[in-house]
């Protein structure tokens, strides 16, 4: 069963036991990328669901909106985190020059990141888990703003999933990754990934590897996307934290 309702501050989608009234042993919290409507990974609950070879009716699945629409500039039902130049990225991705990606603090991202806290501490306490009882990740722009979530964190959740993300505020970042030695990151990042450099997604990895993260990170020769391989290594996740 799919639930729609609003969770904190965001609108969400709720899949699995928390929509069916079931208790909860796991909430798994995906956020979408920029440009995306907020339904955009809600398929991904089934697949993992339905690969699955045992019943995760224990897993709540929750799908939040981002807060910005982005009609008014033809994003049609498109929505966003924080507002992003396209224009400066695509000059970037033509000059190979992301100096001004990895060291930048978007405008918006704390408010963002302050608005799906409250949705998150609404969550867990309608399933009543704990941080540790929660896995956390996103694609793409929804990959960056739950990093930013989990550095700015007191406690490490299950794992921080960061699909197709990439290294911004790299100041406060390599900050704050200092107080999560530990913390669990399964990472994936196409090779030919025309939005956001593979190296910049190396650079990511690379602030979690040395600062003590158990990092999984899949590579794959693929573009802006979500390979089938981070899809079964997140159904291992949720297997492996209910066992």
């Amino acid at each position: 069963m799919i639930h729609r309702k609003k969770i904190g501050p965001l609108d969400c989608t709720v899949v699995g036991a928390l929509a069916e009234d079931l208790p909860s042993r796991l909430l798994v919290v995906l956020c979408h990328g920029f440009g995306a409507p907020g339904t955009d990974l809600v398929p991904l609950a089934e697949e993992i669901i339905g690969a699955s070879n045992r019943k995760l009716d224990d897993v709540t699945f929750l799908f939040p909106e981002a807060p910005l629409g982005l009609d008014a500039i033809g994003g049609f039902e498109g929505r966003a985190w924080w507002m992003i130049n396209m224009q400066a990225l695509s000059d970037m991705m033509g000059a190979r020059d992301f100096s001004d990606l990895r060291s930048a603090v978007p405008p918006g991202i704390i408010e963002a990141r302050e608005m799906l806290n409250e949705t998150l501490e609404e969550a867990l306490d309608a399933t009543g888990l704990s941080w540790g009882e929660l896995v956390i990740g996103g694609f793409s722009q929804g990959a960056m703003l739950t990093t930013e979530v989990v550095l700015n964190a007191e406690q490490d959740p299950r794992a921080l999933v960061a699909m197709s993300g990439t290294l911004i505020c790299e100041e406060q970042w390599r900050e704050k990754v200092t107080h999560h030695a530990g913390l669990r990151v399964i990472q994936s990042h196409g090779r030919i990934d025309p939005v956001l450099p593979f190296e910049a997604a190396e650079w990511l990895r690379d602030l979690f590897v040395e600062n003590g993260c158990e990092v999984r990170f899949l590579p794959f020769h693929g573009v802006h996307t979500i390979p089938m391989e981070m899809l079964d290594e997140i159904r291992q996740l949720i297997e492996s934290s209910l066992d």
